[in-house]
């Protein structure tokens, strides 16, 4: 019996026996920040996760199982979103699975959670690497996938002296950890690293310290403040471009003209022109709002939600407990707006196909390069064991 087979018979175990009946549908709850500073963010991915629930449910055969989302607000407060995991993370009645983006700060306490309660969650964003939980189902990209291919086009095209702006997050020190890990590795100079209260005296002396990139690994209000920073200081990004890993479309746009000429790195974006993304963009156009295109985060929930169906369908007339559907995901092979992606039998996390981009001045994006072929995820690429930290060991700067 090879190791999918076996973790598949060892979480059908976990259910009651005589459970095998079909449900009338799939349930899903979709934990989404509606109101609040990341509000945005949330009515993007509803309208996102509408969609996608539809295309699912159109292809099934008469008589399968439906997908059936349920929506709680988190109101862009983590305490709420903890709360929201434990109140439907158990019971008889819990979903077969839980969705939408954990606060950074609470990932390991939701992982620690879950697992211990054979729950799961199928998170759409990227995050920081090193995760080990198997109650955690991640679609975002690893810092691998953002920086792997990245830093060494900067380094060729524009220089390689760079310049960290590190975040204070667990995903900006995270992405900030890596990226200095992986500029020793391909030999590129690290100018320095701009501490929290320096990082406008560093833009000040960008040309005097012959710095070609500034590596930003900052987030939301902090990354608009620092492109702002910039800006004002009139610096070009022609010449000295700040790389912004975690800049999406929201973030591009809230930040206006002061974004332009900037860089991101990004599995998706909805400037992409394929005839697949023409196709997705066409089937989110009545559940999107005017004027708002779905970020990387929406692909990702967009491929989450397809990804359970497909879990739910193989089950046939199982129970759906969480377990089994996220066992059932394991190697599943989906063809998104990216590219073709492959959820790995080992890590779950997918294979990604990561893209560069410069910010427009309306706050779109321009591809300028892609990788070649799908790239792994690598999560504990850049820890010194390689391999998946203890819980309790804490990774240094």
């Amino acid at each position: 019996m090879d190791r999918r087979a076996f973790l598949f018979s060892a979480a059908a175990s976990l259910l009651p026996s005589g459970q095998h009946h079909p449900a009338a549908e799939a349930r899903a709850v979709l934990l989404l920040p509606l109101t609040g500073e990341r509000a945005p963010l949330g009515r993007m991915l509803r309208g996102v996760a509408l969609a996608a629930a539809e295309s699912v449910n159109r292809a099934l055969p008469r008589g399968a199982r439906r997908v059936a989302l349920q929506v709680e607000d988190w109101q862009s407060d983590p305490r709420r979103f903890d709360a929201l995991v434990r109140r439907h993370g158990v019971g008889e009645g819990r979903p077969a699975a839980l969705m939408g983006p954990c606060p950074h700060e609470l990932r390991r306490d939701v992982g620690t959670f879950l697992e211990a309660v054979d729950g799961a969650l199928w998170d759409p964003q990227g995050y920081e690497g090193g995760e080990c939980s198997p109650a955690l189902l991640h679609f975002g990209p690893t810092p691998h996938q953002s920086l792997t291919q990245a830093l060494p086009f900067l380094a060729r095209e524009v220089g390689n002296r760079f310049l960290l702006v590190a975040g204070e997050g667990a995903y900006g020190s995270g992405l900030a950890r890596v990226g200095k890990w992986a500029l020793g590795r391909m030999g590129a100079e690290l100018v320095g690293k701009a501490e929290p209260g320096m990082r406008v005296a560093w833009l000040r002396k960008l040309k005097r310290e012959r710095v070609d990139v500034v590596l930003c690994t900052l987030e939301g209000a902090e990354l608009a403040g620092f492109l702002a920073a910039y800006g004002e200081l009139r610096l070009d990004p022609a010449s000295q471009p700040i790389l912004a890993p975690a800049m999406t479309e929201l973030e591009a746009r809230a930040a206006g003209s002061l974004a332009a000429g900037h860089v991101s790195c990004q599995p998706y974006y909805a400037a992409w022109r394929t005839l697949g993304n023409d196709r997705f963009l066409a089937a989110l156009r009545r559940y999107l709002e005017p004027g708002t295109v779905p970020t990387a985060q929406g692909e990702a929930l967009w491929g989450l939600i397809h990804l359970f169906g497909y879990a739910v369908a193989n089950l046939g007339s199982l129970t759906l407990h969480p377990v089994l559907v996220r066992e059932a995901a394991r190697g599943r092979e989906l063809l998104l707006p990216q590219g073709r992606v492959v959820v790995e039998t080992e890590t779950l996390h997918p294979r990604l196909w990561p893209k560069l981009a410069i910010v427009n001045s309306d706050g779109s994006f321009k591809v300028i390069a892609r990788s070649q072929r799908a790239v792994p995820p690598l999560p504990f690429w850049g820890l010194d064991s390689g391999a998946c930290p203890a819980r309790d060991v804490a990774v240094e700067d």
